[in-house]
């Protein structure tokens, strides 16, 4: 991020606009989201964010640690789809 630094200065604005707008844009589409699934699909949605964020950065250096992460991340996705909870409405 240091060498980064200058260009980041540079555009602020930008920076914290499209900030700004990612999170509420994702916050707003998942409460749309939870209104029509359950619990656990979103859940799992939420668990599989940063997987999905360490395949989408796949040219940075993956560590063992981070392998690990991953796979334990996929393993609890894999383990709350297969045991999923209904609870009965009202």
């Amino acid at each position: 991020m240091a060498a980064h630094w200058p260009a980041v200065k540079q555009r602020w604005r930008y920076v914290g606009l499209m900030g700004g707008l990612g999170l509420a844009g994702f916050t707003s589409l998942f409460s749309l989201g939870a209104q029509h699934t359950t619990a656990v699909n979103l859940d799992i949605t939420k668990g599989a964010i940063p997987a999905f964020m360490v395949i989408g950065l796949l040219s940075e250096r993956m560590h063992g640690y981070h392998v690990v992460a991953l796979l334990m991340v996929l393993a609890g996705i894999a383990l709350a789809e297969k045991h999923k909870v209904s609870v009965p409405a009202g």
